[in-house]
């Protein structure tokens, strides 16, 4: 479970500290957005890592 207290971040024992939710949901959505569209060079890399030639 997940838990934000001014800044920190806590995910079970671990704690961390983060940017403000805006730029923490910026940067989620820009990863998310990239993951899904990957540039012409990086397909067939993924393709590649993945084993699926």
């Amino acid at each position: 479970m997940e838990k934000e207290d001014k800044g920190h971040r806590y995910l079970g024992n671990l704690h961390y500290h983060t940017n403000d939710t805006f730029t923490d949901q910026l940067l989620y959505q820009n990863a998310k957005y990239n993951r899904k569209h990957p540039t012409k060079v990086e397909e067939p890399l993924w393709k590649y890592l993945e084993g699926s030639n």
